[in-house]
């Protein structure tokens, strides 16, 4: 009888551990199952990040565009306006502060009055005795007015939210010029009320190189060609 009860508790046993086995077989299987989903939804759902990414980049692209042709528009019917009255106006009143600095023929020409520098003054010898109260005065609210729609127009350019290069392609050259014209008075107007015009200075900083680099390369490549030839082609000795 004794016996006849170790040998059931044996099998049991047996049975038991087979069913464990079993268990843990299947776990196995499942957990490589479960860990080859996971991968292909990690994977899934890196695609779709990267689509995502791609559409909101081509959504901010577009916004950028968009933000950039609406200000050129105010460029053409707001700021070109403004600078043409306040042009009118100066010669109207006849003042000179703006005017260039007069040389003697033959000579040299005076060093700019003006250099801007990481998007600020960075050295000015502009004489500002040259605007007189009476000049100011007369035209000081168109001035004030073409300068702030100016500011305006260059904001999202210069923190980059209006994409730069439909900037830069249709208003540079004019911006660059009208700047030019009224950098005595965007100094004036900073010594005198603490108005700072950043966004204008950083603008025309970057857009202004970018024209310079512009006209510069291709001569800086041709001298570089002509400095190449005479090194590569000495005269040989008879």
């Amino acid at each position: 009888m004794i016996q006849s009860q170790a040998t059931d508790w044996h099998h049991v046993w047996l049975c038991l551990k087979s069913f464990f086995e079993f268990l843990y077989f299947v776990a196995g299987v499942a957990i490589c199952g479960a860990a080859i989903y996971a991968a292909k939804q990690v994977k899934i759902a890196s695609e779709q990040l990267k689509t995502s990414k791609e559409i909101a980049d081509r959504s901010a692209r577009r916004e950028a565009v968009k933000l950039a042709s609406d200000h050129c528009r105010y460029y053409a019917e707001q700021v070109v306006p403004a600078f043409e009255t306040l042009v009118n106006k100066y010669r109207e009143h006849g003042c000179t502060f703006l005017d260039p600095v007069p040389f003697p023929a033959g000579q040299q020409p005076p060093p700019p009055q003006f250099i801007i520098q990481n998007g600020d003054f960075g050295q000015v010898t502009y004489d500002l005795n040259r605007i007189t109260a009476e000049q100011w005065n007369g035209i000081k609210i168109e001035i004030i007015s073409c300068a702030n729609k100016l500011e305006s127009f260059a904001i999202p350019f210069a923190a980059g939210a209006a994409d730069d290069a439909v900037g830069f392609q249709e208003t540079a050259p004019a911006f660059i010029a009208m700047l030019n014209t009224l950098i005595p008075a965007i100094y004036y107007l900073r010594r005198t009320q603490g108005s700072r015009y950043a966004s204008i200075l950083r603008l025309f900083n970057v857009w202004n190189n970018r024209v310079a680099a512009n006209v510069l390369g291709p001569l800086l490549q041709g001298m570089q060609k002509i400095v190449a030839d005479a090194n590569n082609n000495p005269i040989q000795p008879l």
